[in-house]
């Protein structure tokens, strides 16, 4: 179910790791290649409904934002400032 929102948000699968096997203790669970894809069609959906531009306004105001896909981070403008915030 990719790009769900607004109607729900997507949820990756996972694969829960065989009893008795010996795995990275780190490592307890898996993620699908597809789910990957549909994580990218989550974001996509998200900048559609929040009409948020994926560049830097021309004349940004207190509050503007933009976000960048590419380092999944939103920028909000204090007026004076573009303040980051790491969204990946």
């Amino acid at each position: 179910m990719p790009a769900a929102y607004p109607g729900g948000i997507y949820s990756p699968r996972t694969k829960e790791n065989k009893t008795g096997v010996v795995y990275k203790p780190a490592k307890t669970k898996i993620l699908f290649a597809e789910d990957v894809s549909n994580l990218d069609l989550e974001v996509v959906a998200l900048e559609t409904f929040l009409r948020i531009p994926t560049s830097i306004p021309d004349a940004p105001v207190a509050g503007s934002a933009y976000f960048d896909a590419a380092t999944f981070t939103l920028y909000v403008y204090t007026g004076t400032v573009w303040k980051s915030i790491l969204l990946g």
